[in-house]
């Protein structure tokens, strides 16, 4: 196919493809008429919510009334005629006019990441209120992105956000009052406030435009403003550079009272213990940014797979350990590979189903599978296509949904070539290959290698490296058949092979290839539990950060028959360790911190986590942080701070030559 088809072909699918609000609409629209007013009263002492809203449209459409517990609606126009609400849980019309109210939830600062993840329930609360666009909280036409503007009214000492620019903004007459627009088709509003104290500082965009960015931070962290808005406007200018002009007049970073991670249009909301880690302002706030391009910028068709996480993942989080030089970068593609082997199967689903992450596993395969295959992408194209490809996507479908189909499209064009084998096994497939040397000869003065990988084959360029008295040399061979020889001239004798030194390629493991990981124990889909204490305060706390920490349930098995989690008290552990020394901890921990944790691996492969801590006020200090760390061998905690961490390494094996 010529480049001037493949243009055709472009535009053909600009076209066609429609937008999509959060929801499950195959065919999302992808032109959006509806504007929606939005005034919202918050009452925080008492968990309260007054509101009015209109929804406007160019012709009769479906519009859901909001739907979150213990709303009432006060009075209900349609097209200027009253209606009765009672039992409605939506109306048709172009005028949709109504009052609703409601006492709601107050905050629970107990959640853990994984709860507030999945928790879509109005908060109203002194603290922090939070209303996210998925818990039904305002009307709205399903399945259709909008424009909106939203009015919020609090009293003094609360300040309040909405994805859009800021349009007014005053104290008077004893409250808050601010409103928010947003002037292009958008997925949906979001809501938050808190007392929050404001900063602000104006950037000029690469393309002549003032942005406007703040932080609305809690009091405590007040301090760290400065920081965080010297990074924001590091990221905008640095992702302008790569994508493209930054689409909005503003950008925001807010702080919430629970630990939270999440990226709205304009605005990332991130927990307040998250935003005081010093490594948050280089690594979470750029992908946050990033998503204003990519996510929140370009949508994602959600009934056809979330692309955005796995891109902002390799063009932010990747990026970085990249200009840390080759060792990091390493470490990071070596991580995402580990985290996939350590995968239960029925976890494992194509990235093409990939939502939102909701846990670990989710993330492993959304976030880091997926940021390795652009990884793999950006090798296949070209470092010049690939970037061309990125910036042409932006311009083309800016504030539209699209799926990996469009995606494709875009990187086909910009490498002239069908990328479509590419994608299909990468995106499409729920697994990853296991390339294998069966062996290894020289035959008249050719290395010859002979490899296996599991049917269906992949095809995959494989690199290898070559050892000989001349030193290591580098390779790439193709493979596409579920067994073949390769011949590969190299100069010398040499003596022995392996497979894919750098971690270049997403593949499955051979077995033991990684060290031992978290992750070996709290992704499996059947864990065992072993509480060597028996004092019931220690085993009630350890039984509470099992359910923190691992994917499923654990199962009352046999001790050591199947990965096993340990938790427990110092002396407890250390009489257990003491009988299996396969379990000893490594010399990083031993000794140190309030609590330590390591993974270790049994004779005949069964992964083993132990959890050591000094008492149960050091168990109860890992609750919250000790989730985040499952891609780690060893952690070393003071109470709740990490002092230290580590991985131990990964070597793939080498293979004698004949």
């Amino acid at each position: 196919m010529t480049r001037l088809l493949r243009v055709s072909v472009l535009l053909v699918a600009a076209f066609c493809v429609q937008f999509a609000f959060a929801s499950t609409a195959a065919s999302p629209p992808a032109v959006s008429d509806a504007h929606y007013e939005i005034s919202v009263r918050l009452d925080p002492l008492r968990h309260t919510m007054e509101a009015r809203g209109v929804v406007t449209l160019a012709s009769v459409q479906s519009v859901s009334l909001p739907s979150a517990p213990r709303f009432r609606i006060e009075s209900l126009r349609v097209d200027g005629r009253e209606t009765d609400a009672k039992g409605l849980s939506s109306v048709r019309g172009r005028r949709v006019e109504l009052r609703w109210q409601g006492t709601l939830d107050s905050l629970d600062a107990t959640l853990d990441e994984r709860a507030v993840l999945t928790r879509d329930v109005p908060v109203v609360d002194v603290r922090g209120s939070f209303f996210s666009a998925a818990s039904g909280w305002y009307p709205s036409v399903p399945g259709r992105l909008a424009r909106w503007r939203v009015n919020v009214d609090l009293p003094l000492g609360q300040r309040g956000i909405a994805p859009g620019r800021l349009i007014q903004e005053a104290e008077r007459e004893g409250r808050y009052r601010a409103s928010f627009e947003f002037d292009r088709p958008g997925e949906g509003i979001t809501l938050i406030a808190g007392p929050y104290e404001v900063r602000e500082r104006r950037v000029l965009s690469r393309f002549g435009h003032d942005i406007r960015v703040r932080t609305y931070f809690h009091r405590e962290i007040g301090s760290l403003a400065a920081g965080y808005l010297d990074a924001a406007a590091k990221h905008i200018a640095r992702y302008e550079a790569l994508l493209g002009e930054h689409p909005r007049a503003a950008y925001s970073i807010v702080s919430s009272p629970t630990p939270t991670g999440f990226g709205f249009p304009g605005i990332a909301y991130l927990g307040i213990d998250v935003l005081k880690l010093p490594f948050i302002r280089d690594t979470s706030l750029a992908h946050e940014v990033l998503h204003d391009w990519f996510g929140n910028g370009v949508y994602v068709d959600p009934a056809r797979g979330n692309w955005s996480e796995g891109l902002a993942t390799f063009l932010a989080d990747y990026a970085l350990s990249e200009e840390q030089g080759e060792a990091q970068a390493r470490d990071m593609r070596t991580r995402w590979i580990r985290d996939f082997s350590a995968l239960p199967e029925p976890a494992r689903t194509p990235i093409a189903r990939f939502v939102s992450r909701t846990h670990d596993a989710s993330q492993v395969v959304g976030y880091g599978k997926t940021a390795m295959v652009f990884f793999m992408l950006r090798e296949e194209i070209g470092e010049k296509a690939f970037r061309e490809a990125l910036r042409t996507f932006w311009d083309r479908h800016r504030f539209r949904a699209v799926s990996w189909r469009e995606l494709r499209l875009e990187f086909e064009y910009a490498a002239d070539r069908s990328l479509s084998l590419f994608f299909n096994q990468w995106v499409e497939r729920a697994d990853a290959p296991q390339p294998r040397v069966t062996s290894a000869r020289i035959i008249e003065g050719s290395l010859h290698l002979a490899m296996e990988q599991p049917a269906p084959a992949y095809a995959v360029s494989l690199p290898i490296a070559i050892f000989g008295p001349e030193g290591p040399q580098r390779r790439v061979v193709r493979l596409q058949h579920e067994s073949e020889t390769v011949i590969v001239d190299v100069p010398g004798r040499p003596l022995a092979v392996m497979i894919d030194p750098d971690y270049r390629r997403f593949r499955e493991l051979a077995p033991g290839e990684a060290g031992p990981t978290l992750r070996d124990v709290t992704l499996a889909s059947r864990a065992n539990l072993l509480l060597p204490d028996r004092d019931s305060p220690v085993r009630e706390v350890a039984q509470h950060l099992a359910m923190r920490v691992l994917e499923a349930p654990a199962v009352d098995g046999p001790p050591f028959s199947a990965p096993t989690l340990v938790i427990g008290t110092d002396a407890a552990v250390f009489q257990l360790v003491a009988e299996r020394p396969a379990l000893a901890p490594p010399r990083e921990v031993a000794g140190r911190g309030s609590a330590r944790v390591w993974s270790a691996r049994l004779p005949g492969g069964v992964p083993v986590v132990i959890v050591s801590a000094r008492d149960p006020e050091s168990l109860v200090a890992l609750l919250r942080p000790l989730p985040h760390y499952g891609e780690r061998s060893w952690l070393v905690f003071d109470g709740a701070k990490l002092v230290s961490r580590g991985t131990f390494p990964s070597v793939p094996p080498q293979i004698g030559v004949k």
